[in-house]
């Protein structure tokens, strides 16, 4: 095809305006065919056939009796399918589509053949590995790699009798150091962080105006001596609210995230917070409430529950997951809050009696609210001395906290 000419022929396909279309050539060619009579002209329009697959509407299954047929030898493998699918292609190629640019927002409707819908999930998930690791190549060769999967993948590719494409994506995967490990649980710390930092946050609202916006750092900790929350809530202005809670009750790990994120909600409603970014470095929790992850575990579903309830008071809202080393401050708080006895608080530290999911819950009540708002006075004061947000003092939050603030 020659520049500066509107049409031509290109590769054996017509090219135009209005996209590729085949060759007129090609298409006589097939249809002036005569049903083969031995098995090298049967190999022969199976050859002309591949070439025009693009403009064969469901290719694989139409070629499907040909390559039936030439299994077995002379013309005896040549039937009335044969025949008829032949019959179906010439058809077709009487009119045949026009491959074409997409045009944008235009619907695109895609389906699965069926051969390709007879992949086992073990054979599915060894081609997910295969395929990653021939997009991944050059780190999967400079880097340990470890899956987490809940398929045996491991004793499948080393077993001895594999066969067929099974066989061929063991000895490809052979050459990489790739480590198998079950997956319990969906935490797993295994994405880029550039990924987890700008991938896109479907369910979230869109960010408005900067100045309007409250940012909220939560961490849990869970440890032998007890569970904590640490909460750093920052005003638009940039002043600190920094709260560490114990737990009175046994929590793990993802049930003192929970907690976290909920104490701080309650902390930015009493402060009248409208638009709040909230920022955890618990994968699980994260996901949960982007709905990427479903909450299995009915304790963890009752939790989410009542934080996607929770949300729904605010204006608007995102949450995203950060490093462990962006959330240091809570982390500390938390720490401190699971570590310290109850009889020793540091900062403004309360002991909550009941998880905030329990059906009978007084700690998570306004009525409780209002019983300890008598108890005392905070001032909240920066380095200067000055009062900051004088229409917070005195406020607390649902289980009973003060809110005390750092400069």
């Amino acid at each position: 095809m020659r520049l500066g000419v509107s049409a031509g022929k290109f590769l054996g396909f017509m090219v135009s305006q209005r996209g590729i279309e085949v060759s007129p050539d090609q298409v006589k060619a097939v249809i002036e065919t005569p049903p083969p009579r031995n098995k090298k002209e049967l190999q022969r329009l199976i050859g002309k056939l591949v070439a025009l697959g693009r403009f064969i509407a469901r290719f694989t299954d139409e070629l499907r009796p040909f390559f039936l047929a030439i299994r077995k030898a002379g013309t005896q493998g040549w039937t009335d399918n044969c025949q008829n699918a032949l019959e179906r292609i010439k058809h077709c190629l009487m009119h045949p589509p026009i491959l074409s640019s997409p045009i944008p927002k235009e619907k695109l409707y895609m389906a699965l053949a069926d051969v390709e819908t007879r992949y086992s999930k073990m054979e599915l998930t060894a081609l997910a590995l295969r395929s990653a690791a021939q997009k991944l190549r050059p780190y999967f060769q400079a880097h340990p790699v470890i899956v987490l999967t809940d398929q045996p993948l491991r004793s499948i590719l080393h077993k001895p009798d594999l066969t067929g494409r099974m066989l061929q994506w063991a000895i490809e995967l052979s050459e990489f150091g790739i480590e198998f490990q079950p997956r319990l649980s969906k935490k797993g710390q295994v994405m880029a962080d550039f990924v987890l930092e700008y991938s896109r946050r479907p369910n979230q609202h869109h960010e408005s105006s900067e100045q309007e916006w409250w940012t909220l750092r939560v961490d849990g900790a869970s440890r032998s001596s007890g569970s904590g929350v640490g909460l750093l809530l920052q005003s638009p202005t940039g002043e600190h609210l920094e709260q560490a809670i114990r737990l009175g009750f046994s929590a793990s790990n993802n049930e003192a995230e929970y907690e976290a994120i909920l104490s701080g909600l309650d902390l930015a409603l009493a402060l009248s917070v409208s638009k709040l970014r909230i920022y955890s470095d618990s994968q699980l929790v994260v996901r949960h409430v982007q709905k990427e992850y479903e909450a299995k575990d009915s304790r963890m579903a009752r939790y989410l529950a009542k934080v996607r309830s929770t949300l729904q008071q605010f204006t608007e809202w995102t949450i995203e997951k950060i490093k462990r080393a962006d959330n240091r401050h809570a982390d500390a708080l938390a720490g401190i809050a699971a570590s310290l006895p109850s009889k020793k608080p540091f900062y403004c530290l309360h002991v909550q009696a009941n998880p905030s999911v329990a059906e009978n819950s007084t700690c998570n009540t306004i009525e409780a609210t209002k019983r300890m708002i008598k108890n005392g006075r905070m001032i909240l004061q920066n380095i200067s001395g000055q009062a900051l947000y004088p229409k917070i003092l005195n406020k607390r939050t649902k289980s009973g906290c003060k809110l005390p603030v750092s400069p």
